[in-house]
């Protein structure tokens, strides 16, 4: 048995096999375990520590991919939820149904839907959320953790039926638990109109992977006008949620005081 604890490729192994919460804890087992957490970008990715980009980029028609629900979905984080218990994010399917162009109306094009999944979080607007004194340590592994795997790149604000049209934070690399709460608590240039009835910063955002099928080249063409989508409802409660363009909470209320 300490033979197989030397070598870092079989604890890899071993490692690979235990929940989250005991992977992240064994590292303080012995710095053996510790190096090979830490050099393993499986064991890194398994963590949210490291990014996996391997379902990006798949979106599908809705008809004929409804019932093939074989593929690995995107992973929400759950080892965020011992962080900030309120401040957790879950990832959902829904349908976006999305209008073709003028110029795609010529040729014929027709409107569609197509599969996604959405991640959602919040955060309290007036108040930091309860927590351990574990949590503020500023070194803290949640703070370099990804909110889902492949990480979501962009969150937008919502409110009710509505969601903002620019991103309210962007992270190319991927979005981490430590980017949102830094955000959050200082809330930027967000209007305060952008705040829920709980008191809360609400937040979603699409992260363009999808468990059902291949793309194919109909949908792979589908894909090129996701900025023409109308809005999105869950495949959870069916409700559906528009996209700004047209229309923005903060931009409104600026306009309003602006006239008087």
């Amino acid at each position: 048995m300490e033979q197989v604890f030397r070598l870092p490729e079989l604890l890899e192994v071993i490692f690979m096999n235990l929940p989250q919460k005991e992977l992240l804890l064994c590292q303080r087992v012995s710095r053996s375990f510790q190096h090979t957490v830490e050099g393993s970008i499986h064991l890194q990715r398994a963590l949210f520590l490291a990014p996996d980009w391997s379902l990006e980029g798949r979106v599908l028609d809705a008809c004929s991919a409804m019932k093939r629900l074989t593929r690995p979905k995107p992973e929400n984080n759950r080892l965020l939820l011992r962080v900030y218990p309120g401040c957790y994010p879950t990832v959902t399917l829904v349908i976006v149904d999305y209008a073709p162009t003028p110029n795609e109306l010529i040729i014929g094009r027709r409107g569609g839907e197509q599969w996604s999944w959405d991640i959602c979080i919040s955060f309290p607007a007036d108040k930091p959320p309860n927590s351990c004194p574990a949590v503020e340590y500023p070194e803290a592994s949640w703070r370099r953790m990804f909110l889902s795997q492949p990480p979501c790149t962009k969150l937008h604000l919502v409110r009710r039926w509505q969601r903002s049209l620019k991103p309210a934070m962007i992270r190319n690399g991927g979005i981490t638990m430590g980017d949102f709460v830094g955000e959050a608590q200082t809330a930027g240039s967000w209007h305060e109109s952008y705040i829920s009835s709980d008191r809360d910063w609400h937040f979603e955002a699409n992260i363009q992977c999808s468990s059902l099928e291949d793309i194919s080249s109909e949908a792979a063409e589908a894909a090129s006008i996701f900025a023409g989508y109308v809005f999105s409802r869950s495949g959870r409660n069916g409700a559906a949620r528009a996209y700004s363009d047209d229309w923005d909470p903060g931009r409104t209320a600026g306009f309003a005081r602006a006239m008087l």
